[in-house]
């Protein structure tokens, strides 16, 4: 597989992206038509969060319930190899200490870990082909080499 072909659009984990010159780790856009000015209602917005922008704080200055979701996304990594119990303001929060568990099953167990890995090679390879095939459709010139006439 020629990986170098991969499509401009980039798959990195949101955590490591900064997208916007904002300072808040969280931005909203709404949708806007740009020749009349008319802007979509408040029901449809997209909401982005930028972990690069989260400030690591103690835990125990996380004072809504997204700051200690965002802090644990943020270091998943940290917490799924951690021995230790979780810190309380972090266990307390609905449904933190049960994705932390399940996240480090998922580590644990090697068949899933695998499967995880081939499925990210199959979007790799999928995405290759598909920027192969857009070349060839484009390109007159390969066309006619690989179809002479």
């Amino acid at each position: 597989m020629r990986y170098d072909l991969l499509s401009s659009r980039r798959r990195e984990p949101l955590w490591s992206v900064t997208a916007f010159s904002t300072i808040s780790y969280s931005s909203i856009y709404r949708f806007l038509e740009i020749h009349d000015q008319d802007e979509l209602p408040e029901t449809l917005e997209v909401h982005f969060i930028e972990l690069g922008k989260f400030k690591d704080r103690p835990v125990r200055e996380l004072s809504t319930p997204l700051e200690r979701w965002l802090h644990l996304l943020k270091f998943s990594e940290h917490y799924a190899t951690m021995e230790r119990e979780l810190p309380p303001e972090l266990a307390g929060e609905e449904g933190i200490a049960m994705a932390v568990e399940a996240y480090r099953k998922s580590k644990a167990d090697a068949r899933l870990k695998a499967l995880m890995d081939f499925r990210e090679k199959a979007e790799h390879d999928h995405a290759t082909w598909m920027k192969e095939a857009e070349h060839k459709v484009s390109n007159p010139t390969y066309l006619s080499q690989e179809n002479p006439s």
